[in-house]
């Protein structure tokens, strides 16, 4: 989310609270829509100038397509090179209903390696559209329905677009700063050192972590009430994982940085700025025009490209991840707006190939899927 797009939100925020004004429906949706439209067509149009070709945001995948405001799903003609069915897969897990109290919905938006999901509230208008709703929720690892475990002031609500959590912190914005809870605890604290609103930030091992691509330092924190401690960063921090930062330094480069030593790697990694990346134990993959890129960062450090043809990928309004568990790779996209998205799953060991309707996530040795009513979290 960038500037304009966070004043829209925050004043139609207040203009909803205001007796005397009442915006229409989906206004703030459409404002913004357009404006990410506006961007996608001149972001094609400048890198057609200056590369001759259109570069296409890559954006995950599902061979089911999101679901119409009618409820059906029409079929994707565009499927992964290798695949297998749903129905070929374990199923068995813990379930995590989606219901929550006064008619709003639990939308997951991270998976720690401990099982702990982490997401927030929000509650669906005429149009499908999904409204974020104050407060933190916490689900997982065991079956059960998610349990409230912070609040949110309503200012905070534009800048909900990602969290983070692991077994040591929970991390969400709020503005531009970073809210932090330690398990077993109820206050929150605020990280003590400024965020931009836009970078990403992850939690690792027992580090919280983020970047400031302006700067180009990264920020490590060691839990909720640590000091943080800022060092220099080669380029944007795109991925974290096993103690390891990722900075995207060239076009055709990647640098490994190690946050206990700070001995550097140099990868290569052929992307464009539209490429979104994802990290895991001795992996580092990203996807990017349409294909996804697994590098393997131990033994014979190979490098092959997994999925050349990724449903959902260029598609308005989609959003892409990826993220890396010790067994599997999970390609997502999300719509921004209605929630309805696909994943695509690749094995490491086998590499075979599974996708499904509704997001999902990889961490550890576990996988998150949304089943639509509620979200199921199993062992991979």
């Amino acid at each position: 989310m960038d500037e304009l797009e966070h004043k829209v939100a925050e004043h139609l925020l207040a203009a909803a609270t205001d007796p005397g004004t009442h915006p229409s429906a989906g206004l703030g949706e459409a404002v913004l829509a357009g404006t990410a439209a506006r961007r996608r067509r001149r972001r094609t149009l400048v890198t057609a100038v200056a590369a001759g070709v259109a570069a296409t945001m890559a954006v995950p995948v599902a061979v089911f397509a999101a679901s119409g405001r009618d409820g059906a799903r029409p079929p994707d003609p565009a499927k992964p090179v290798t695949s297998v069915t749903p129905s070929a897969v374990q199923t068995r897990g813990a379930l995590i209903p989606r219901s929550l109290p006064g008619g709003r919905t639990f939308r997951a938006m991270a998976l720690g390696p401990d099982g702990s999901v982490l997401g927030m509230p929000v509650a669906v208008n005429g149009e499908g559209v999904q409204l974020p709703q104050r407060g933190v929720w916490l689900a997982g690892p065991e079956a059960g329905p998610p349990r409230r475990v912070a609040d949110t002031p309503a200012s905070a609500l534009p800048y909900l677009w990602t969290m983070a959590v692991g077994a040591t912190s929970r991390v969400w914005p709020e503005g531009e700063t970073l809210r932090c809870q330690s398990p077993g605890r109820t206050d929150v604290r605020t990280l003590r050192a400024s965020w931009s609103g836009r970078e990403p930030f992850y939690v690792d091992g027992g580090l919280i972590v983020w970047g400031d691509a302006e700067r180009r330092t990264i920020v490590t924190a060691a839990g909720c009430d640590a000091l943080p401690h800022s060092r220099s960063l080669p380029g944007p921090l795109v991925a974290v994982s096993d103690q390891n930062a990722y900075a995207r330094t060239r076009p055709d480069r990647v640098e490994q940085v190690n946050l206990r030593h700070g001995g550097r790697r140099p990868l290569v990694a052929e992307t464009s700025d539209e490429a979104v990346f994802g990290a895991g134990p001795g992996t580092l993959a990203w996807a990017d025009r349409g294909r996804l890129t697994v590098q393997r960062l131990t033994g014979s450090g190979q490098q092959s490209v997994v999925a050349r043809r990724l449903p959902f990928a260029g598609r308005p309004g989609y959003t892409g991840t990826v993220t890396v568990g010790l067994n599997v790779v999970v390609y997502s996209a999300v719509h921004q707006d209605t929630g309805d998205g696909g994943a695509l799953v690749v094995d490491l060991r086998t590499g075979a190939q599974v996708t499904f309707p509704g997001a999902a996530w990889a961490a550890g040795d576990l996988l998150l899927r949304d089943l639509g009513d509620g979200y199921l979290l199993e062992r991979r």
